[in-house]
């Protein structure tokens, strides 16, 4: 079984939903005790979330327990609040896509660096994203408008991939479908934030629950499975931890620092 060297510095990359969030306060807080420990003794810890930065919580974007984050899947990456890398949708393709979303009533959403927009009654849709309609699209997709990520509720259709072009990909979870731009995964959002760092590979840890986190579970130097993890996840992996609920988050961590 995989270990750390102590002699080493790591950087841990921890997803968020059904990772480090999930239904219990008491576990949250104890994850974030642990990672704060862990960053105390020298090492780096980021999430590393399929929600673009528009969506991800005020606690962890705005908050100083984390090193940094990868967002929207893989397609953006900070370190210390500061942009380093960022793969954006061409105006042309996401005007495109918005006209499909509109014509077919397929719900779907745009997921932003600054806002997230969405067409029809979506079941996550946050508080604070903008609603679009074939009247207010102009106003609200402007050139400039960064997007990173297309997420549809229920499954991704063919004929929005067929817009979207072979330069895309589909993970496809069981209530909602992601579509990425082929190659710019979590794996390659950690291979980023690593190669900023000066780290290789065999010193991170990736931690997850999802489809959306293979990739840098199977790439990192030691993939940690979630207890509620899906079974190809936990296939995987070289650890399993506990449930998101019962901090498996904080315990990974105590049992791989020997916290």
């Amino acid at each position: 079984m995989k270990k750390i060297d102590g002699n080493l510095k790591y950087a841990v990359f921890f997803d968020i939903d059904g990772t480090l969030l999930g239904s219990s306060d008491a576990a949250l807080c104890e994850n974030i005790r642990t990672v704060n420990a862990v960053r105390a003794m020298g090492h780096k810890v980021f999430v590393a979330t399929g929600r673009a930065m528009s969506f991800i919580p005020d606690f962890i974007k705005n908050g100083s327990d984390f090193d940094g984050i990868v967002s929207g899947a893989g397609a953006s990456v900070y370190i210390g609040g500061k942009n380093i890398f960022r793969k954006l949708l061409p105006y042309d393709l996401v005007i495109k896509a918005c006209e499909y979303l509109e014509k077919s009533g397929v719900r779907g959403a745009l997921e932003g660096e600054d806002l997230s927009y969405y067409f029809g009654d979506m079941s996550f849709a946050d508080e604070n994203w903008v609603r679009l309609t074939a009247e207010n699209l102009g106003v609200n997709i402007k050139p400039d408008t960064e997007i990173v990520k297309l997420t549809v509720d229920g499954r991704v259709p063919d004929e929005l991939m067929e817009v979207m072009g072979s330069e895309f990909s589909v993970i496809q979870h069981s209530q909602y479908g992601e579509v990425i731009y082929t190659g710019y995964d979590k794996a390659f959002g950690v291979r980023c934030a690593l190669e900023s760092l000066g780290l290789p590979r065999e010193q991170s840890i990736a931690v997850g629950d999802s489809l959306n986190d293979l990739p840098m579970i199977e790439y990192a130097g030691i993939g940690v499975a979630m207890g509620n993890a899906i079974d190809e996840v936990k296939e995987k992996a070289d650890f399993v931890t506990d449930s998101v609920d019962n901090a498996g988050a904080a315990k990974i961590l105590k049992k791989l620092f020997k916290i």
